[in-house]
């Protein structure tokens, strides 16, 4: 039988550590699978913490890209795919894409490989799929995966959590912390697009891949362990001013707002018109109630 092709791609950004521990991960759980060549493409965007050398040195047999510092995880991506996406034009060819920062369980892979055939199976090769695998925090919560589009006013995103007994679930768009996609879903789409620096460019993928039919898949089960990012230095942080909150919440790791205009518009039609200002209207009220709080505070 013909081996397939497996193309896993990573971004990374000053986490030296964590990055290292999961191509560890990777590449052992690999070796496993014979039915499989496999190749590692990452792109590191210039971590001041020497992530790429030491990559390099310890995993020659990984393609290291450098960044600029700019690119973050779109940009990343993108460069990323670029650099393989020539050798796409086989349906045996898959594509991995992953966050550094995910602590994979015992076989993750091979078991989402086992899943990923076996939905291919039943769609067939030439159909776009897309499969993505959850994720956990440290207490068991359900973090990342697949995701439901609300059919409401005020459209939002609901997670869905995975099912435990071997069934495929519908969804609407995934985070690609941990996502299995096939030749004919990336072709389709041509990846992430360039609009998005940061964030929404896996959401933004979800959708326009849905559009030709129901094309995006949770799998059984999770696959590792991937915490939420906290609020220190971020819109949230109660120990920043209002400026540098302001300034983080219109940042291209938050909610920039054209971004925010084209995902909305492109997404949501008229329905955008209210969900393109939500964030700001609430970090408004939130700093104004704050405000108030610290002048009875003081009043007291």
């Amino acid at each position: 039988m013909k081996s397939k092709s497996l193309k896993i791609l990573v971004t990374c950004f000053n986490r030296r550590t964590s990055t290292l521990s999961f191509f560890e991960s990777v590449t052992r759980q690999m070796k496993q699978e014979k039915g499989y060549k496999y190749e590692i493409v990452v792109l590191d965007d210039n971590s001041p913490d020497g992530t790429a050398r030491a990559i390099k040195d310890k995993f020659p047999e990984v393609t290291v890209l450098d960044g600029t510092g700019e690119l973050y995880w779109g940009g990343g991506m993108r460069a990323c795919y670029d650099e393989i996406s020539a050798k796409l034009q086989s349906q045996n060819t898959y594509l991995l894409v992953c966050n550094d920062d995910v602590s994979l369980d015992y076989n993750a892979i091979k078991r989402f490989l086992n899943f990923f055939e076996e939905i291919i199976g039943k769609r067939g090769e030439h159909k776009e799929t897309c499969l993505v695998g959850s994720c956990y925090d440290d207490e068991g919560n359900h973090t990342y995966g697949g995701a439901k589009l609300s059919k409401g006013l005020v459209p939002y995103f609901q997670s869905i959590t995975p099912s435990h007994n071997n069934e495929f679930i519908e969804c609407d768009t995934v985070n690609m912390n941990f996502c299995l996609l096939n030749t004919p879903a990336c072709i389709s789409t041509g990846f992430i697009d360039q609009i998005f620096t940061h964030g929404k460019g896996d959401f933004d993928f979800g959708l326009r891949l849905n559009k030709s039919g129901q094309n995006c898949f949770i799998a059984p089960d999770y696959y590792g362990k991937c915490s939420r990012n906290g609020n220190k230095n971020t819109s949230k942080d109660k120990h920043l001013n209002f400026l540098a909150r302001w300034e983080r919440l219109i940042s291209v790791k938050e909610e920039p707002f054209f971004e925010r205009c084209t995902f909305g518009f492109r997404h949501f039609g008229l329905k955008s018109l209210v969900w393109i200002p939500l964030p700001y209207i609430s970090f408004f009220l939130n700093a104004i109630s704050r405000t108030n709080r610290e002048g009875d505070i003081d009043n007291g």
